[in-house]
């Protein structure tokens, strides 16, 4: 298991999540705890970049943004971003 850090810009984001989407970032959390690196290269050029993205929601409305840093075993949420779709 990895050690998930959340920073301070990334912890005001997730306070503004719609509260639809919480329940789709929780599990994601676990995902990256557990199997960080299944996540996209933030970088496309570059895919085993240590900064990755993790899709989440109804039709990966939301994203992690994230740093894995191996041998600290430590993931770092950067970001987290979502779309509102119409009617959310």
């Amino acid at each position: 298991m990895y050690h998930v850090i959340t920073y301070p810009e990334a912890s005001d984001q997730i306070a503004a999540l719609p509260v639809h989407l919480l329940p789709d970032y929780a599990q994601a959390l676990d995902a990256l705890a557990s199997t960080p690196w299944q996540g996209m290269s933030h970088n496309s050029n570059n895919s085993d970049a240590e900064v990755r993205r993790w899709l989440f929601g109804p039709l990966g409305v939301g994203q992690v943004i994230y740093l894995v840093l191996e041998r600290e075993h430590e993931v770092h949420v950067l970001r987290v971003v979502w779309l509102e779709l119409p009617g959310d």
